[in-house]
This record gives structure tokens, C-alpha cells and sequence, in this order.
């Protein structure tokens, strides 16, 4: 927890979804903010730079780095179902390892760090490679270009047409479109970590869908 808190809430942090959830949306309904952007990242957990999370982890948390050096400092075998073959996984966190959200998490603080240098006034919150950034639109705008240029140096690659920005102003919606190219721009909402983040008619529609569906599932089980 000491290496990732309180920007990244997966290590060590007891109910850090939730913890995520609330930051992004007491953000998102601060006077201030003129808008949320939710970022995906493409195939995160497998491109993850072991190289150079492993000499993170070294520096971050020191406790942990002998273990996952063993571990993650030389490809891994990866068995081919039905044959003797293999084939060797150099990046990421292997699927299973008990360590896997643990090694991500700080293994990622690097680019955190770099993103709160080069732009202190967006307000962030990291739950492992989900990522949100909140304020004023060119502060967002500003850490969106430099997620994008230095995510990949780490293995992190956003894609824009699975990031979603959620703006306060819905007649800004076009400026916004082409502010952000190729993301998904809105003025209602978009789901987060299992919840919502959004207008409160947006919100209390999410959860009643959810309600159905949940009723949907429970119905033939009486």
C-alpha cells in the first residue's frame, strides 16, 4: 500500500474498487470538473513491461522485488494444449500468479508518476490498468496525450475508441468530438469498475436495468 496509494488502488488497499469509484465520482460532481475520461487499455496485464516493472518494484517496494525477480526476470514456458511444445512469455503478469495485481499495480507507478509531473492539475485515480482522469478540459486533454505517448514505453496502450469522456456541458458535445478524436464522447454516463459515473437519470437507469436483469437471472431459480 505504502508503494501505490493513494493513486493506485489495487495493492494492498481493502475495498479499492470501491475506493476508485467514489474518487472518480465526487470528481466528476466537483463544480470544477468539466469533465471525466474513463481510459481503456488494450490487453494491459499481458503487455506490461517486465524489465522495466521489475526494476520498479525494486526501487517502490523492495520487500517484494527478490520474489518476483525469481518469477518475471526471464521469459516464462508457456505449454501448447495437446503437444510437448512451448512457446516463452516475455511480458506481462502471468495468469495465476498469486503476485499478478500486486506486480501490475506497482509495477505501473512508474507511468503514474511521469503522468503527475508532466500534468499536476488533472486529478487521477488507477484501479490496475484502469485509469481515469478528471478537471478542467485542457488539463484532461493535456494527460490523455501524455498517457498516449508514455503509456506504451511501459506496455500500456490506450485505445481511444474504448475510452469514454463524460462532459458536464451536453451543448459541448461537439467541441469535445473533436477535442478527443476517436473517443467515445457523452453527456449522460458510462459504466466504471461495476458501477456508474454519470447524471443522476443516467445513474438511477443503470441500476434499474442492473435490477432487472438481476431479477431476470433469479426469477427461474424460485
Amino acid at each position: 500500500m505504502d508503494a501505490t496509494a493513494p493513486l493506485q488502488t489495487c495493492g494492498g488497499i481493502e475495498g479499492g474498487v470501491e475506493a476508485s469509484v467514489h474518487a472518480i465520482r465526487k470528481m466528476y460532481e466537483d463544480s470544477s470538473t468539466d469533465c471525466v475520461l474513463l481510459v481503456d487499455a488494450s490487453n494491459a496485464f499481458n503487455s506490461l513491461n517486465r524489465a522495466t516493472a521489475v526494476q520498479n518494484i525494486g526501487i517502490l517496494c523492495p520487500e517484494l522485488y527478490q520474489y518476483l525477480k525469481n518469477i518475471y526476470g526471464s521469459p516464462s514456458k508457456m505449454f501448447i494444449n495437446g503437444t510437448n511444445q512451448h512457446i516463452l512469455s516475455a511480458e506481462g503478469a502471468t495468469q495465476g500468479c498469486n503476485l499478478a495485481m500486486g506486480f501490475y499495480g506497482v509495477g505501473i507507478m512508474e507511468l503514474i508518476y511521469i503522468l503527475k509531473q508532466q500534468v499536476p492539475e488533472c486529478k487521477v485515480s488507477w484501479y490496475a490498468d484502469d485509469s481515469a482522469g478528471a478537471g478542467k478540459a485542457e488539463h484532461v486533454k493535456a494527460w490523455w496525450e501524455a498517457l498516449k505517448h508514455y503509456g506504451p514505453r511501459i506496455g500500456y496502450f490506450p485505445q481511444p475508441g474504448k475510452t469514454c469522456l463524460i462532459i458536464k456541458d451536453p451543448n459541448k458535445l461537439e467541441h469535445y468530438k473533436q477535442l478527443f478524436p476517436g473517443v467515445l464522447v457523452t453527456a449522460e454516463g458510462h459504466r466504471y469498475l461495476g458501477s456508474f459515473i454519470g447524471t443522476k437519470a443516467a445513474t438511477e437507469l443503470y441500476v434499474k436495468e442492473k435490477s432487472t436483469d438481476c431479477d431476470s437471472a433469479l426469477i427461474p431459480l424460485l
